[in-house]
């Protein structure tokens, strides 16, 4: 049923749910693209649950408060995994992810915290205000975006029982790396391991498998891998492989290597990637080094569109946007610095709690129009 339906066809009726049937569809569309269902199936989503929870380790007595949509697959998991782990979950809403977050993680008593980046900053935010409760959290983790490693450190230092496990994962394979808990300290830049009975590595622009340490496309592989997209044969196609019959491959389109102990090295996803003067650049590699600039609370970049020259730098600070520019060269080679800055009171995110760069695009048209 689920290959016909990745396909296009109708599901035949049957007298129950097998493992191998569709038991929900999830909408991803990337940073910039036209949405798209990825087919899970049964057994891909238990797996994927078991795998993830003998990493991330919750448990019994655990308060997962999760203030991430159940339309996003990182906040839908959360229900999963609090119901193999037999935590409490405090499903949460988008009011409690501004000025009442602190507050709303006091009154849960919440434990673990899946957090996207713009959480984080506001959560570090809250923390720093004199007096201010601690919640009393133990487990921060993180997928979707990049977290600053400079907002990790503040949050480690204002809650000293805090660990952090970094994650990377696409809808298609609902994760696809684990961090150890706080790796990160000790592997800067890694953003995991892959899960236990899967395997990550690289390939060439022709598709041959590459050797430990080289750069490439990432894909991943094991019964995690979905389905394929509803009705998007071709896409499935693109995307979903099988060789020699074995499990489905996904070609994430996301660049970076596999280090000889097997931690994944994230670089950028192919809309990330664009060229500042004549160099290939990663929006990421921007916006961590304008987190590393101080005075700067939040970046987002958006890559020139077609036929333009220069990317443009959204950012949350004090400061001017000469000063942000100014300071971002001690931190990048001129010629990865972006052509233009915009300094904004607030970056606009997406309901996944994303930065929404359809929004930052309109913003930049309005700022050079």
């Amino acid at each position: 049923r689920a290959a016909s339906g990745a396909a296009g066809g109708d599901a035949p009726a049957g007298p129950g749910p097998l493992a191998v049937d569709p038991v929900c569809l999830i909408y991803t569309s990337g940073s910039t693209g036209m949405p798209k269902a990825v087919v899970s199936t049964h057994a891909q989503v238990t797996f994927a649950v078991r795998a993830i929870q003998s990493e991330l380790r919750y448990r019994p007595d655990d308060v997962v408060h999760v203030l991430l949509p159940p339309s996003f697959d990182y906040g839908l998991y959360q229900i999963f995994l609090s119901t193999v782990a037999g935590a409490k979950l405090r499903l949460g809403d988008s009011a409690e992810t501004g000025g009442r977050l602190l507050v709303s993680l006091v009154e849960s008593g919440a434990t673990v915290l899946p957090c996207v980046p713009s959480l984080a900053i506001n959560l570090l935010r809250l923390l720093g205000r004199a007096g201010a409760p601690r919640p009393p959290l133990r487990l921060l983790t993180n997928t979707g975006a990049a977290m600053p490693p400079e907002v990790l450190a503040g949050l480690r230092r204002l809650l000293p029982g805090l660990s952090v496990q970094l994650m990377f994962g696409l809808t298609e394979c609902k994760r696809a790396a684990i961090m150890p808990p706080d790796a990160d300290l000790r592997r800067p830049g890694a953003c995991g391991r892959a899960l236990p009975g899967t395997e990550i590595f690289t390939v060439d622009a022709e598709g041959r498998r590459q050797p430990p340490g080289v750069p490439g496309e990432l894909v991943v592989r094991g019964p995690h891998v979905m389905a394929g997209y509803w009705r998007r044969p071709e896409l499935t196609a693109q995307r979903f492989r099988r060789v020699h019959g074995l499990f489905p491959q996904l070609h994430t389109g996301d660049h970076g290597h596999v280090d000889d102990d097997g931690y994944v090295h994230f670089a950028g996803r192919r809309d990330d990637v664009y060229k500042e003067k004549g160099t290939r650049v990663s929006a990421t590699e921007v916006e961590a080094a304008a987190y590393r600039v101080d005075g700067v609370a939040a970046a987002g970049v958006l890559p020139p569109a077609d036929g333009h020259d220069g990317a443009t730098l959204f950012v949350v600070a004090a400061l001017t946007p000469a000063d942000v520019l100014r300071r971002l060269r001690e931190q990048l080679e001129e010629m990865k610095v972006p052509a233009r800055c915009v300094v904004l009171p607030d970056l606009p995110l997406t309901g996944n709690g994303k930065v929404d760069r359809r929004a930052l695009a309109r913003l930049a048209g309005e700022h050079n129009g």
